[in-house]
């Protein structure tokens, strides 16, 4: 007779229960459904029991096929010393393995937290995927899909919220005083093209412009003809104004080239109209840092929305909010009472040769990329953080 029916018969070595196995196919099962396709959910505690499951019973099927594969050449001893090694060696690995897939897939896709409370409270969502290499083609250097799901992520971390639409409605009723959006209502997003005559430097990416435009369209129902994305002392490259115009064909853009009204006098110059004319003010800084201002976030990205910008740089370093021309320009009603979200594209950023740098090096200065957004309804707050991660990044 084999020696391992003879064992068997013996009661020298028992079978599996059937619970074992049972409960070991199950836990397959679940992985794949549960972890298949989004492989960071193995950070779950109940994906990891799945997972212990799963990997004890393929090593016991391992260990018994390559144990049996030599039967005729092991005594029983030898036979239980080999699958035991054999046992404990899988789990080790597969354990390791899986754990540490988890945990980096897990810090790839959700790294999220939120800072303060209230009103300050700031969302900072970061993904290793949304960078895909600074390019001066703009499709090519950001992945759509990963910012899309940072945008819906970071705007329910903001407003704790489980859904965007509940998101959305929450900071417009908070901005209100109670009320929600209404037909008709205007939204003016500013971003900042200040480097605009260079295709090479740190500029605005389109993804994270039409990641806030599809909640705000899809979700929110504002009409496209109702939204303006503007920097009105700048042009926009063809590159941002293709990608926005492909999804969004009737979203307007407003540019230097088109700007012609101007009102709200301010610290020696003027506001463009679309500013006194919007219902609601949407602010989309850069993360950089600026070699007079030292940072050029929230703050200072509306000298783009004045109609001549260099009046502003005298008083930078002032503490007299009746000189700062930051501060002057920012407590304006234009922009204090009408600004009801900050929404900063930190997928690229300079935390050295800021502003003109550019964020693939290829002047020499490394620039990590911070793969982020940050969001808060506060810009003082959200400015703060920024620069809290500049200054503990090294920056210069």
């Amino acid at each position: 007779m084999h020696e391992e029916a003879r064992l068997l018969q013996s009661g020298q070595k028992k079978r599996p229960s059937l619970l074992f196995i049972a409960v070991g196919i199950a836990s397959i099962f679940w992985l794949l459904a549960r972890s298949g396709q989004k492989p960071s959910r193995l950070a779950y505690p109940c994906q990891k029991a799945a997972a212990a499951n799963t990997t004890v019973l393929l090593g016991w099927v391992g260990g018994l096929l390559l144990a049996t594969a030599f039967s005729r050449r092991l005594g029983p001893r030898g036979r239980f010393i080999y699958r035991s090694a054999v046992l404990a060696g899988v789990i080790a690995l597969a354990l390791g393995g899986m754990n540490n897939l988890a945990v980096e897939d897990w810090q790839r896709q959700f790294v999220s937290t939120a800072i303060g409370q209230g009103t300050s409270r700031v969302a900072w969502v970061q993904d290793s995927r949304a960078a895909t290499g600074w390019s001066t083609n703009f499709d090519a250097r950001v992945n759509a899909t990963a910012v899309e799901e940072m945008m819906d992520l970071a705007i329910k971390q903001l407003a704790g919220q489980a859904t965007v639409g509940e998101a959305w409605s929450s900071i417009f009723r908070s901005h209100n005083g109670g009320s929600n959006y209404s037909a008709g209502e205007t939204i003016a997003i500013k971003v900042n093209f200040n480097n605009a005559h260079g295709l090479s430097l740190h500029n605005p990416n389109y993804q994270v412009v039409n990641a806030l435009l599809r909640q705000l369209v899809d979700v929110v129902g504002v009409p496209q003809q109702n939204i303006t994305v503007f920097d009105a002392s700048r042009p926009f490259q063809s590159g941002f104004s293709a990608g926005i115009q492909a999804r969004f064909p009737n979203v307007k853009l407003a540019t230097q080239s088109n700007t012609s009204c101007w009102d709200g006098a301010v610290a020696g110059t003027r506001f463009a109209c679309i500013l006194r004319d919007t219902t609601y003010l949407i602010n989309m800084p850069l993360l950089r840092t600026h070699g007079l201002a030292m940072v050029t976030l929230s703050f200072k990205n509306h000298l783009g929305s004045v109609e001549t910008p260099g009046v502003l740089h005298g008083a930078f370093g002032s503490t007299d909010p009746d000189v700062n021309p930051l501060l002057r320009l920012n407590r304006h009603n234009y922009i204090k009472n009408k600004t009801m979200l900050v929404v900063a594209d930190a997928v690229y950023g300079l935390k050295a040769g800021g502003p003109t740098d550019d964020p693939g090096g290829s002047k020499g200065i490394t620039n990590p990329y911070p793969n982020s957004l940050f969001l808060s309804t506060d810009p003082v707050a959200v400015d703060s953080v920024m620069i809290d991660y500049l200054q503990n990044r090294g920056a210069n």
